[in-house]
């Protein structure tokens, strides 16, 4: 959870500029327990219909229709679609139908429905539910959030937080970019091109232009979508 705040951001500015991303969630290597949480303390959940399955899992991730929480339970739909499901509005754009779901062992602080990054909704998670009809007059994404801001046992980790996966809702032809967020992953690339083309262990010329060319790869298409968010 401590490294939600900083992760989630940056999955956010990804949705911003048109890349649909599964929501997962997950722990590296424990070193110290005393420091970190549990191994399974961040989960993934995802949805799988009526059958438990292997394969079942696979194709929800691979579609989006996940959630992750190290805690609370938390479940959107938009016009009756779930996470990683796209909802097709005119040209003149339409309104929506949001319906919100938590239900939690432990307090959490806030309980809010995020659109492209900014929270446009939320209520008491004591309620335990967000019942919304909203105008959409530009495409974007969707997901749901609760989270709080201490340990709350028996939740162990930093703080209790879930948030679904993303709807994404397209209003005509129009994608879904931001020119401030295709820049900020603009200056990260130029910050590891140039950490790259410095580093002096690479193990043959061949591999070092491999990676450069790859880097110069990623900032073209982010230019593209620096381009296509200002027109």
């Amino acid at each position: 959870a401590q490294h939600a705040r900083h992760t989630t951001e940056v999955w956010h500015r990804a949705l911003n500029c048109g890349f649909r991303i599964t929501a997962t969630a997950g722990e590296d290597s424990i070193l110290s327990l005393h420091h970190t949480p549990v191994i399974g303390a961040d989960r993934t959940y995802a949805y799988l219909g009526p059958k438990l399955d292997w394969s079942a899992w696979v194709e929800a991730v691979r579609a989006g229709r996940t959630f992750i929480s190290n805690g609370p339970l938390v479940d959107l739909r938009i016009n009756n679609h779930m996470p990683g499901e796209e909802i097709r509005l005119p040209a003149s754009g339409g309104t929506i139908e949001i319906q919100a779901r938590l239900q939690t062992l432990v307090p959490v602080d806030r309980f809010e429905i995020l659109h492209n990054n900014q929270v446009i909704a939320s209520a008491d998670p004591a309620a335990g539910t967000i019942e919304k009809i909203l105008p959409v007059t530009r495409s974007g994404w969707f997901t749901l959030r609760a989270v709080g801001t201490k340990v709350q046992k028996p939740t162990d980790d930093f703080f209790p937080i879930a948030e679904t996966g993303a709807i994404y809702v397209l209003v005509g032809d129009q994608p879904i970019r931001s020119r401030p967020d295709a820049e900020y992953f603009l200056k990260w690339i130029d910050d590891i091109t140039r950490q790259a083309t410095e580093h002096p262990g690479w193990r043959s010329e061949r591999e070092r232009k491999h990676v450069l060319a790859q880097f110069a790869e990623a900032r073209r298409i982010f230019q593209q979508r620096a381009a296509d968010a200002g027109r």
